[in-house]
């Protein structure tokens, strides 16, 4: 089936959208933000550095129009970043104030990305050990990878830069309907944001899209969806490792008049992946599986070849990287979606 994934959960989208428009309108002055970051990252630098070899480099080939581009070596924080990636434009500067609400959402992301990275290597550290041993715990640590694979989804430059292309429309449908008040219009004017309401309504797009989680709202969609899934996790052998890249999700689709996908892999680290499958009973199963070889390749391509929004391919070993890109990576999908659905 050729879709990609989050085109299917985020039909509702503005959901609890206008009370954030109308806390945008009357609190944007006098806001906590933080210094300039030019750079920002749409993959944690935590979960890229998993894929680091022991002095800190990985290795990674960027999608070019023309094709894939050369191999190069690089350290997390070069790759996987566009310049102001979170920040809003205002629609008339003043005073040299570009973007409204500068920084809040970078301040907010690396906050989450702070209490994430505890959990993920805590993951690691028990798949490491060998299993799980607390229910709860587990519990708690499948939910948090949850939310790190569901973030990954928003977080696409692509998604994200659509879903706030829709603020012109938007915001004309609250201009028709009389949204701001006289008096609304009268702060605004007095604090400098006379001319802002569209940009104001595109910060509260991206606000539902990153961090509201209720129901119809992205993160609730994907979330709720994976929750209701057993977890397999699998362990790649000596000599083979998985790949990751900028948006290393593979969903995949039994049946295509069906909108949720009955399985979905993630690569967790050169040594870990991990699959999300259609329940098989009532009770959530947990699974830890060691794989060959050739079953690891697979999954690698499944990732290359999946879906055509990544941006970066990226491993720890050139070697496996070098093998993937210089091969044809179509071949073997239909065994990766056996694979991951078994």
């Amino acid at each position: 089936m050729v879709a990609w994934f989050w085109v299917i959960v985020f039909h509702d989208f503005y959901v609890d959208l206008l009370p954030g428009v109308s806390a945008g309108v009357r609190t944007l002055c006098g806001g906590d933000y933080m210094s300039d970051v030019k750079k920002q990252h749409y993959v944690p630098r935590f979960y890229l550095k998993s894929f680091t070899n022991q002095d800190g480099f990985l290795y990674a080939v960027k999608r070019e129009p023309s094709g894939l581009g050369r191999i190069f070596q690089t350290k997390p924080e070069g790759i996987c970043f566009e310049k102001y990636l979170h920040e809003i434009k205002r629609r008339t500067p003043i005073d040299g104030e570009r973007f409204i609400e500068q920084g809040s959402a970078e301040k907010a992301l690396s906050k989450m990305e702070n209490d994430l990275a505890y959990d993920y290597r805590l993951l690691i550290e028990h798949l490491d050990a060998g299993g799980f041993s607390d229910t709860d715990e587990t519990c708690e640590l499948l939910e948090r990878l949850i939310l790190l694979i569901a973030l990954l989804l928003v977080r696409s430059p692509k998604y994200l830069k659509r879903v706030r292309s829709n603020a012109a429309s938007y915001t004309a449908e609250l201009e028709a309907e009389g949204f701001l008040t006289e008096v609304d219009r009268k702060e605004m004017d007095a604090e400098g944001f006379g001319e802002e309401f569209e940009s104001i309504v595109e910060l509260a797009i991206q606000d539902a899209a990153l961090f509201k989680f209720c129901e119809g709202a992205p993160l609730y969609s994907l979330v709720s969806l994976m929750l209701r899934m057993d977890c397999g996790f699998f362990v790649a052998p000596e000599g083979s490792e998985f790949l990751t890249s900028s948006l290393p999700i593979f969903p995949e689709w039994s049946d295509i008049r069906e909108s949720d996908p009955c399985s979905i892999y993630f690569p967790l680290s050169p040594r870990y992946g991990v699959a999300f499958k259609q329940k098989s009973e009532n009770d959530r199963l947990v699974s830890i599986s060691h794989i060959d070889g050739a079953a690891v390749d697979v999954v690698n391509r499944a990732i290359m070849r999946g879906n055509d929004s990544w941006d970066f391919l990226i491993a720890r070993d050139y070697e496996c990287l070098e093998s993937l890109v210089g091969n044809d990576g179509l071949r073997g999908l239909d065994r990766a979606a056996r694979l991951i659905a078994v």
